[in-house]
């Protein structure tokens, strides 16, 4: 809805051709100063009723000027005077008098001008905040139709962008959505952040550790930002000395040649004027992207020269335009989280073109609140992609020759597209979208972060819960009962997985209390969707699950794991590991210890205790485990998990199995020669083996040639470490074969002639 300061700079600024294009300074409330570019009043009022809603700062019209020998009272007109002056202004202007002028006041004894076709008619006052500082923009909306539109010009025109990740599986695949937008709009990738006209940070903000490198890249952009200045006058005086590029190439080439003689560093700053002439490349532009921009979003733009663009996760759409504004000169912020976005429109465009596998986001936002995790405040309510998206992008990136996808979502399988019909019993309904204060809590509470005191009605809200969408057995959720139902998680998985055959599925990140039996049974049934789960339990303790509103014991975590393996045998599970949690005790330690003892897990992702703002632990709960403990406690599970998983791994090797691994490339380890390869095997075990010539499986008699990344190759594992497989390769062969002739058996790979090592003691062991 449009404000009443809305209206008069709408009546004082629309009329174009009396004013033509201006420069144009405002202020807020927060008494800072603002400057750019403006083409005309409709722009002007998109600028600032967009400004409002995106940064909090109210901004009003409080006095009007003109340059014409009428003048208005100093004190500024009424509303009503000033909407009339408005209306007048083309007349005067066509009469020979000057275009009128609108000031933006504070309201704290902050003034600055608006300075209409280039003549500035009012100075700032003594004590003004100088300027300039960061300009929020966000995408026009629509304005009154009596308004002329503005173009803003939002192509990238070919300039380079250089994306710097960190984090975790869905911030590559955030990138890579955001790619695909940027080069639609023309943008190039740049091979290095020294080449790129814009460089984009995606950020992590889960952990401490993981922001505090971010701040320490970006400390590192600054230097690099100040050093382009520096090149770029040198680079512009040699074109005014030399007068075209010709002529400063070979003032280049002549000072490397100098420098190349003499002894010292002295050619390293020529081979940087050469490198930003050869590139051709402007002022370096410095954005933030992802979770840390959503929470820190003031202090990141406040700080000094460190970023010009912050863009929260919900907000990609929106770059272009912000990036034309900070192409200007100004800063540009949008950090709204959305309950609908979810990019399912966007085919995103992977950064490295030669990858066999891929992410495919299904899920945005997460409804669970767990105590110590801030994504919920990051990334805001848990949404779900159509299904039928998600299946033409994994169709589409078949169609690439791409063998292996990663299903992605903060709450993975707890997915359901309500926008679709159910479509076989997994389609059973879904949890709605977040808590409304129902919790584990007793009694009434504030709810601020989805709930921390629950209600009377708790037990039957998620007994309700429970059935329409069953939970496993002896977990429990804080969500609302379902207002409709939809595709669930497990329905998603075949479909995906009937895509193509030949094409692995894997997902992540799932939470222990969505695994009903259909999920299960869909691992276990369809050969390409792989038999590894990752469960996470954060603490062997029920006290410290409690405390992390985990909702779920001990007991039913281990029932969990029990069930899993019994349906599905040879799964492989991971978890997850905080150590040091608020109020953990060495008894609670202990309890975590043991659980990895029972579990015995395939992987593990281990972390001390970082408290985060917003949640749920950093307003209720006392951070009280010293760091030197939490370091203590958290060496200890590092320490066993990588014993137990090493044993566990030692002993399947023992029994010499047979894996199908996909091809991925060179080992890590590999020679000089290039003599081993790596994948990973259907658990998700890295395993490495000799790159040698290959029989095919469904080929066995044809000349034998070794294997590429994206081919399947049948390893027979001999040795182990905590994390990875070795042993020798047996034949090419495919994912489909690879089942149906029950190649994991020496009785399938003998009645196709073909010759496995150590068999007899294969057989031995496996007897």
């Amino acid at each position: 809805m449009w404000s009443r300061c809305h209206k008069a700079a709408a009546a004082a600024l629309r009329y174009r051709g009396a004013m033509g294009p201006s420069v144009t300074t405002w202020g807020d409330t927060n008494g800072r100063r603002y400057a750019g570019r403006i083409g005309d009043g409709a722009e002007l009022i998109r600028a600032i009723r967009c400004y409002s809603r995106t940064s909090g700062c109210r901004l009003k019209i409080s006095r009007f000027y003109s340059t014409s020998p009428r003048k208005l009272p100093a004190d500024g007109p009424s509303l009503a005077q000033f909407m009339q002056f408005g209306k007048q202004a083309p007349a005067a202007v066509a009469a020979g008098g000057s275009a009128p002028a609108a000031q933006v006041d504070s309201g704290d004894g902050f003034v600055a001008p608006l300075h209409v076709g280039g003549v500035p008619v009012l100075t700032e006052p003594a004590g003004a905040s100088p300027g300039p500082g960061p300009a929020v923009a966000r995408a026009a909306d629509s304005v009154e139709e009596d308004d002329q539109a503005t173009t803003v010009d939002t192509a990238g025109h070919g300039r380079k962008v250089f994306f710097d990740v960190f984090g975790c599986q869905m911030n590559v695949s955030d990138v890579e959505v955001v790619w695909a937008i940027l080069q639609k709009e023309g943008y190039v990738l740049a091979p290095s952040a020294d080449a790129a006209d814009v460089v984009l940070v995606q950020t992590c903000a889960i952990r401490e550790n993981a922001e505090r490198k971010v701040w320490q890249v970006l400390d590192g952009h600054r230097n690099r930002k100040r050093t382009r200045r520096g090149l770029m006058k040198k680079l512009s005086a040699m074109r005014v000395r030399y007068g075209d590029d010709a002529g400063v190439g070979a003032a280049l080439d002549a000072a490397a040649a100098a420098a190349a003689s003499t002894v010292g560093d002295g050619g390293a700053e020529t081979a940087r004027l050469r490198a930003l002439w050869e590139n051709d490349v402007g002022p370096l532009r410095v954005g933030v992207l992802g979770c840390m921009a959503e929470r820190l979003k003031t202090r990141l733009l406040e700080s000094d020269k460190l970023v010009d663009l912050v863009v929260g996760p919900d907000a990609y759409r929106d770059l272009p335009r912000m990036l034309a504004v900070v192409r200007t000169g100004q800063q540009a912020a949008n950090v709204q989280l959305s309950l609908h976005e979810t990019y399912a429109d966007i085919a995103p465009v992977q950064l490295d073109q030669q990858a066999i596998s891929a992410f495919v986001s299904i899920q945005r936002g997460c409804n669970n609140m767990c105590g110590y995790c801030i994504v919920p405040f990051t990334r805001g309510r848990e949404r779900s992609r159509p299904v039928e998206s998600i299946v033409e992008e994994v169709r589409a990136l078949s169609e690439r020759g791409i063998k292996e996808v990663t299903l992605l979502g903060q709450n993975v399988n707890s997915y359901r597209d309500a926008s679709s019909a159910p479509g076989s019993a997994s389609a059973s309904g879904d949890l709605d979208g977040g808590g409304d204060g129902a919790d584990n809590g007793a009694g009434g509470g504030d709810g601020g972060d989805g709930g921390d005191g629950g209600g009377g009605d708790q037990g039957s809200r998620r007994d309700a819960a429970a059935a329409v969408m069953p939970l496993s057995a002896g977990f429990k959720t804080i969500y609302k009962a379902p207002k409709k139902s939809g595709v669930r998680f497990a329905e998603l998985l075949r479909r995906v997985a009937a895509v193509d055959p030949e094409m692995r599925v894997r997902f992540t990140s799932p939470h222990p209390k969505d695994f009903p039996d259909e999920v299960l049974y869909a691992i276990r049934d369809v050969p390409n969707i792989c038999a590894s789960i990752h469960m996470p339990a954060q603490s062997g303790s029920s006290a410290v699950l409690a405390s992390m509103r985990r909702l779920h014991t001990r007991e039913a975590y281990l029932e969990l794991v029990r069930h899993i393996r019994r349906v599905i045998p040879g799964v492989t599970i991971s978890s997850d590991f905080i150590a040091g949690y608020c109020g953990e005790t060495e008894e609670d330690h202990a309890s975590t210890l043991s659980l990895l003892r029972l579990v015995r897990y395939d992987q593990a992702f281990l972390f001390a205790y970082s408290q985060r703002e917003k949640t749920h632990a950093h307003r209720k709960l006392e951070d009280d485990v010293p760091e030197e403990v939490k370091q203590r406690r958290l060496k200890e599970v590092i320490a066993l998990y990588y014993q137990l998983a090493a044993e566990a791994k030692g002993a399947l090797a023992a029994a010499r199995p047979l894996m199908l691994v996909l091809v991925e490339g060179s080992g890590r380890r590999a020679t000089d020669r290039g003599d081993r390869l790596t994948g990973r095997n259907d658990g998700n075990v890295r395993t490495f083996f000799p790159d040698v010539p290959l029989p095919h499986t469904l080929e066995p008699h044809a000349p034998p040639r070794a294997a590429t990344p994206g081919e399947y190759v049948i390893v027979q594992a001999e040795q182990a470490s905590s994390s990875a497989f070795q042993g020798p390769a047996i034949a090419r062969t495919t994912l489909s074969h690879f089942h149906s002739a029950q190649l994991a058996s020496p009785q399938g790979l003998r009645a196709l002639g073909l010759d496995l090592q150590n068999e007899c003691d294969m057989e031995a062991s496996a007897g």
